[in-house]
């Protein structure tokens, strides 16, 4: 399981930072909510957790396409891929303090190339 949930953040952390537009602020205070959550009960992310996160990547076609493109990638990884391990501690500071203000500052510099 914790694999998995380190794919689930890595793709969506891989996803959020590909998009080209940035989160409106209903998405950027649902993610706030979400990181709150994860961190505060850390143990809920099967039940609670997770789902929302899927579903505000849902909602967002743009992250949905990115999110879904890396998860099939990470689909084709071993269990045990080094790629994965000791990420836990940095997916958790992204995911804890989220900085918008360098997601915004990317998607206007790809859009002014």
């Amino acid at each position: 399981m914790k694999i998995e949930m380190h794919k689930t953040k890595l793709a969506f952390l891989l996803a959020l930072s590909d998009l080209k537009n940035p989160l409106n602020e209903e998405e950027k205070q649902t993610l706030t909510d979400i990181a709150k959550h994860l961190h505060i009960q850390p143990l809920a992310w099967t039940n609670h957790t997770e789902p929302m996160l899927l579903k505000m990547i849902q909602s967002n076609p743009q992250l949905n396409k990115q999110y879904n493109q890396y998860t099939t990638q990470f689909e084709q990884l071993p269990e045990k891929s080094q790629i994965l391990s000791g990420i836990e501690q940095e997916i958790k500071s992204l995911m804890v303090n989220p900085d918008f203000s360098q997601i915004n500052l990317k998607a206007q510099s790809r859009d002014e190339k």
